[in-house]
């Protein structure tokens, strides 16, 4: 079976990297080479610095030295595989194949462990492949997003298994997704403090390794920070450029680009002043946020009702570009429909199994888990912003949850 996925992951990677070199030649030579300071979402000068001087570092603030304003797992992933080849061909496939593989053997023996059937594996497996535009999230190159819709479902499959070393395995995707993005803060927290206290019955050691696992990786870009900036990178400061995201949200225009029109194009506040390192530009958006949300909490809780009517019932496409005249559409996407209804369904059936729970003074592990990643999930995306591609880890993971709670499947 594995033989028959790997092929088709080839095959699929080959058919998304051709559309995508078509839509987006900018970032390629003429022979499909990738042009390193031409990779989008604030990666392109981090994977140039680190390519061609092995610097972790890059130009931001308008040409401030950097160190803090990305996080280093598809940096160093990007760099790695560019090191053997810059053919976008091999970048995409190679990729994929690394993180389906992930997914197809966490799957594969999580599932064993529950003693589910391999009808049930299957449609386990189906569940990452038939949405469109989840799959096109997941093998994408350019952002971590689908990076986190491999590796958070794979952390839910592990804590809700059997299997031996489950403490060992989860540590291990803990550590990477802290490196992913600076939404999985909080979560990457409260995971392993969940596993402590509902595994009781464990070597209180092993029960302790994600959290320590967590910790160290925390100290590992602390200390990097600390070195580099003279700041300890923690908690909401976990980014120097968290406060400069936040004035995106924390802005009067917000709701009139929100969800339809991409809130890059939102007009920001500039200092007249050149600072000299990220951390001043840091506090300059953090006082501006801080007065915009002290008299501006009305719009504040106004355009969080906005994003939790997107997260739930959105079935439009977001984040669009306008032409050069203004001009925009928002078709509606099948995907995105499936995903809500999915979303919803599996939300419900957490409230009536939690209600039977408690009912029954024994609420389950697989509706603790379900319940806390979807909350602390979501809670960075409530503060900030999400768009349909930030969300697919969380549907990926109310696809498994739903899956795992029908009859048809639960017992087989």
């Amino acid at each position: 079976v594995y033989f028959l996925f790997f092929i088709l992951i080839l095959l699929l990677s080959s058919i998304f990297g051709h559309a995508y070199l078509d839509k987006f030649p900018i970032q390629f030579d003429n022979n499909n080479q990738l042009i390193l300071k031409n990779l989008p979402f604030g990666y392109g000068g981090l994977v140039e610095s680190l390519f061609n001087e092995g610097k972790y570092e890059q130009e931001w603030y308008g040409g401030v030295q950097s160190y803090l304003v990305r996080f280093p797992l598809l940096p160093l992933l990007v760099t790695g595989l560019l090191k053997i080849s810059q053919n976008f061909y091999f970048l995409i496939i190679t990729k994929n194949i690394i993180f389906f593989t992930i997914f197809f053997f966490v799957s594969h023996y999580s599932l064993r462990s529950l003693n589910k059937s391999y009808i049930t594996f299957l449609f386990l497996l189906s569940l990452i492949l038939y949405n469109y535009y989840n799959l096109i999230v997941i093998m994408a190159l350019d952002y971590t997003d689908g990076i986190i819709a491999i590796l958070l479902p794979c952390t839910f499959l592990i804590l809700i298994s059997r299997i031996n070393k489950k403490s060992i395995f989860l540590s291990i995707l803990l550590f990477l997704l802290f490196f992913t993005k600076t939404t999985m803060f909080y979560l990457t927290f409260i995971i392993p403090i969940l596993f402590f206290f509902l595994n009781k019955k464990n070597n209180r050691t092993l029960r302790l390794l994600p959290l320590f696992t967590v910790i160290i990786a925390n100290l590992i870009w602390g200390s990097f920070g600390y070195v580099k900036t003279g700041k300890f990178p923690f908690g909401s400061d976990i980014s120097s450029s968290n406060q400069e995201a936040l004035h995106v949200v924390f802005n009067e225009d917000f709701h009139k680009y929100y969800p339809k029109i991409t809130v890059d194009l939102i007009p920001r506040i500039q200092s007249n002043k050149k600072f000299d390192n990220e951390w001043k530009y840091h506090e300059f958006y953090k006082k501006i946020n801080s007065e915009y949300f002290l008299y501006n909490k009305e719009r504040i809780m106004k355009d969080i009702l906005i994003k939790i009517k997107f997260i739930l019932f959105n079935y439009k496409k977001d984040a669009v570009h306008p032409d050069k005249n203004g001009n925009y559409e928002n078709p509606i996407m099948f995907s995105h429909i499936i995903n809500r209804i999915i979303f919803i369904t599996s939300l419900l059936y957490l409230l009536k199994n939690i209600f039977i729970g408690i009912k029954n003074s024994k609420i389950n592990n697989i509706d603790y888990y379900f319940f806390f990643i979807i909350c602390f999930g979501l809670l960075p995306h409530l503060a900030g912003w999400a768009t349909s591609k930030h969300l697919v880890p969380i549907f990926l993971i109310s696809h498994i949850y739903l899956l795992l709670n029908i009859n048809y499947f639960k017992n087989r």
